[in-house]
């Protein structure tokens, strides 16, 4: 009897014992071999103010923690405190807001300025090259101050939509709208921009226009409406995107304008999504 009771408690030990060894191995298996970022694909400007967010991924219950970041052709470049933007089981998401401390320092515009990493400090002193995804700087894109519109309103909304409404305050046309994004989302992301003539019919209703080249009279509205729109299968879907919508304007005599719109996305994890995620981190490290 007494063998028999041995035996009885020796199995259920090996069974807690398996148990945790087993929760042990789980819970490595859905943790990240180190923090990270997400893949970004950013078009930024290097004029003074906020310049762009970056997300980084980090366990639950990790000490370290961003405290500056640096890049390359960018000696302004600061940071914000950093936020949590996301709490998963296992996972946390981080939001850090870079901002240009100064004026970038040039008489004359210079090429776009691509970045693929930037330096990290992290608070135990650590110091190190992260790769972000892709950043494109333009430095030729600053907006004019003596632009034929001005901003009306704009917003955004939880459903990765938005809008942007602007004034015309001199006649100009409208040529094109551009994004060095609209290629790699494709049907991902939709967009239309319409024209508001400053004249009412009978009816009380404004004319409508979207043809390029749009004819823009003095007073006429200029609306702009987006919409990120990806599958929850699509890989993309759990990227980061800024893109730099620029309106291009032409005026008498050939003169032309940028004024940029900012659309962004950020992502919102699923579970199944961040597993997914430490999954092709810990395959890539092998």
């Amino acid at each position: 009897m007494m063998i028999k009771s041995y035996v009885i408690y020796g199995l259920a030990a090996t069974l807690i014992v398996a148990s945790w060894l087993g929760n042990i191995g789980y819970n490595r298996y859905y943790r990240l071999p180190e923090g990270r970022f997400l893949q970004h694909h950013i078009e930024a400007m290097d004029s003074l103010g906020i310049a762009f967010d970056l997300y980084y991924v980090a366990n639950k219950g990790d000490k370290r923690t961003i405290q500056s970041i640096q890049a390359a052709g960018l000696p302004a470049l600061a940071v914000y405190p950093v936020q949590v933007r996301q709490e998963l089981n296992r996972q946390t998401i981080y939001a850090i807001t870079c901002y240009y401390q100064s004026a970038a320092e040039r008489t004359t515009a210079q090429p776009p300025l691509r970045l693929h990493a930037v330096t990290v400090t992290f608070n135990d002193g650590l110091t190190k090259e992260m790769e972000v995804g892709d950043i494109i700087v333009y430095r030729d894109r600053n907006p004019s101050l003596d632009s034929p519109v001005e901003f009306s309103s704009g917003g955004s909304s939880s459903d990765h939509s938005g809008y942007n409404s602007m004034r015309m305050t001199r006649p100009a046309a409208l040529t094109a709208t551009s994004s060095a994004w609209l290629g790699l989302l494709g049907k991902d992301f939709q967009f239309d921009v319409k024209r508001i003539i400053n004249i009412t019919d009978a009816s009380g209703i404004h004319e409508t226009e979207a043809a390029y080249p749009m004819k823009l009279a003095e007073g006429d509205s200029v609306i702009t409406n987006y919409r990120f729109d990806f599958a929850g299968s699509d890989p993309l879907a759990t990227h980061v995107f800024r893109l730099l919508l620029a309106h291009t304007f032409e005026e008498d005599g050939g003169r032309r304008l940028n004024d940029p719109i900012y659309a962004s996305y950020e992502p919102v994890f699923t579970e199944s999504q961040m597993k997914y995620f430490v999954r092709a981190q810990r395959e890539e490290r092998k």
